[in-house]
């Protein structure tokens, strides 16, 4: 029962990317209090990205 990533990440698979990318966005927006509608540049992204990086607990989250 091996999965296989190359399939999985791959640019046709795109509801298994955004169900990805929502899955690892929901738990820094939510752990911060934002909406995507606070992420108006990318600077405002990338800070965030960094800060959640940086946090354990964020991070724990965005593994479950």
């Amino acid at each position: 029962m091996k999965l296989n990533w190359k399939v999985r990440f791959n640019a046709k698979n795109k509801a298994f990317l955004a169900r990805f990318a929502v899955a690892v966005l929901l738990p820094i927006l939510g752990y911060y209090g934002l909406k995507t509608s606070d992420l108006t540049t990318w600077q405002a992204v990338l800070d965030v990205i960094v800060k959640a990086l940086s946090n354990p607990y964020v991070l724990g989250m965005m593994v479950v």
